[in-house]
């Protein structure tokens, strides 16, 4: 959408691609990396998938060395791998959106590695990373809250690494409270603060609660479940709650007795210092878990949209949890564990690249968002609009009319539903989708044009001169105006 717009001109607008409600959001990074890259359009995206590969396996490289220099044996450190290839995390491999999203987690994660190295130069990289994840996708500011976290896993002292962690949490606290105040200043009361995201309820659905969501993360986890593109399963609303909150109960109870058995005091000796370093990373990794899924699923609330790309910084902590649980083990019994976990490792790799392949082009990658989330109208609604894009509007006229049958609040359903109608020349159904947009979406001089040439075929020549009217006072420089004014004026001059 931006090809040929100057780069000084793109840092100034705001999102990088500039489509509905996100006029806000300021992604300078990105837009620098896909100029540089001359990424302007679909059949381009081979690129991006080589660039976020790559920096998918910088970062789990990064990880793994970290775990490697805290004393975890090669095995168990290469579990780092597993953040990058567990099917919960595979909407980061979504072209553009998710890859934006895998710059800003993969860097964040980066930061926080050199954090925890500690010395000059791996500080101030930390820094810079951490300024890289933040000018380029908000998605990765509430992932601040689990800074302190890595630096009370970090080298030196404990009283040095208590007081760094301890100094990190209220600077992090300080940038949150900035990020919210900001937020409610620019949005005011939009779905992005209450975590609703996209999906709405039905009757006799209720969001999930907490032990539910829990549940169901762990669900997700063990059953190697793919994330929905854009709205993550695990808080969708549902009308049974299931067995989840006894499973997250449980989960939840685990994780507070595996902290309190990691931190149990315990008098440091040369021949326990191994354990107690191991058991230090343990609950920090459950620590970070549980900060980054509080605020990413709304378990305490925090401004962030729940989507399923989020979960890639949450299972950065299991990981670590995981891999400092098996180096404790003993070494035979260390082996068959380890076989376990690569075998789950591995068929949760095939499956994820197997839906990403899927992905890559957008007819498919909501085809396929359809076939697994039916009643997703969300879904339906981009479904639709991908294959007018690709040519196929007799095929995209029943998704668009589902989706905005299911979601009368949402303008941009009626929109994608009125453009296909017009393309296909259905002129009440484009009228009467474009006239139920009109105050759900932003002014847009071209969609009150399309109406009024639809009403012009339809022989309502009045309502379609004040809907001319108002873009000639609103948008006098629109170029077709003069043609539509022709046409309005032909068709009352054969009434008469």
């Amino acid at each position: 959408m931006n090809e040929g717009v100057p780069l000084a001109k793109m840092l100034t607008l705001g999102h990088w691609q500039e489509y509905g409600g996100e006029e806000l959001t300021w992604r300078p990074l990105v837009k620098v990396i896909w100029r540089a890259l001359r990424v302007t359009h679909e059949p381009q995206t081979r690129h991006l998938w080589l660039f976020s590969g790559l920096l998918a396996g910088l970062s789990a490289g990064a990880l793994a060395i970290l775990l490697r220099t805290r004393g975890l044996p090669p095995e168990c450190a290469l579990l780092a791998l597993l953040v990058f290839a567990h099917p919960l995390t595979a909407d980061v491999l979504l072209p553009f959106v998710g890859q934006s999203d895998m710059i800003a987690f993969g860097t964040l994660l980066g930061g926080a590695v050199c954090l925890c190295r500690g010395g000059l130069a791996a500080n101030a990289l930390g820094v810079v990373l951490i300024a890289v994840s933040f000018f380029t996708k908000e998605s990765g500011f509430p992932a601040l809250a689990a800074l302190p976290a890595a630096l009370w896993l970090g080298s030196g002292r404990a009283k040095s690494r208590i007081r760094k962690a301890t100094i990190a949490a209220i600077i992090v606290a300080a940038l949150i409270a900035v990020r919210l105040v900001t937020h409610n200043m620019i949005f005011g009361d939009e779905t992005f603060m209450t975590g609703e995201g996209t999906l709405r309820m039905r009757e006799g659905e209720r969001y999930p609660g907490f032990f539910e969501t829990i549940g169901r993360y762990a669900a997700g986890i063990v059953m190697l479940q793919v994330s929905g593109v854009d709205n993550c399963h695990i808080k969708a609303p549902g009308s049974s709650a299931g067995s989840f909150p006894i499973l997250g109960a449980s989960a939840f109870l685990g994780a507070i007795l595996v902290i309190a058995w990691a931190l149990r005091p315990i008098k440091a000796t040369r021949a326990n210092a191994r354990s107690l370093r191991l058991r230090r990373l343990m609950a920090a990794g459950v620590l970070w878990t549980g900060f980054l899924l509080s605020i990413y699923l709304h378990l305490i609330p925090i401004g962030a949209i729940w989507q399923g790309r989020f979960m890639l910084l949450p299972f950065a902590g299991l990981a670590v949890a995981l891999a400092a649980g098996l180096a404790m083990l003993r070494e035979d019994v260390r082996s068959y564990a380890m076989i376990c976990v690569l075998i789950v490792g591995a068929l949760g790799a095939m499956k994820t690249f197997r839906h990403a392949s899927v992905w890559v082009n957008p007819v498919s990658l909501w085809a396929d968002q359809v076939e697994r989330l039916p009643s997703s109208d969300f879904a339906k609604r981009c479904y639709a609009l991908e294959l007018y894009r690709a040519g196929k509007v007799a095929q995209a006229l029943e998704p668009a009319r589902q989706a905005a049958a299911a979601r009368p609040w949402d303008g941009d359903a009626w929109r994608t539903l009125g453009i296909i109608a017009s393309k296909l020349g259905l002129h009440e159904e484009a009228v009467r989708a474009y006239t139920n947009a009109f105050p759900l979406v932003p002014y847009l001089a071209a969609m009150h044009a399309k109406c009024a040439e639809h009403l012009i075929a339809l022989g309502r020549l009045e309502e379609a001169r004040q809907h001319l009217d108002f873009v000639k006072a609103n948008s006098p420089e629109y170029e077709p105006l003069a043609q539509l004014y022709g046409a309005l004026e032909a068709a009352e001059g054969e009434s008469r």
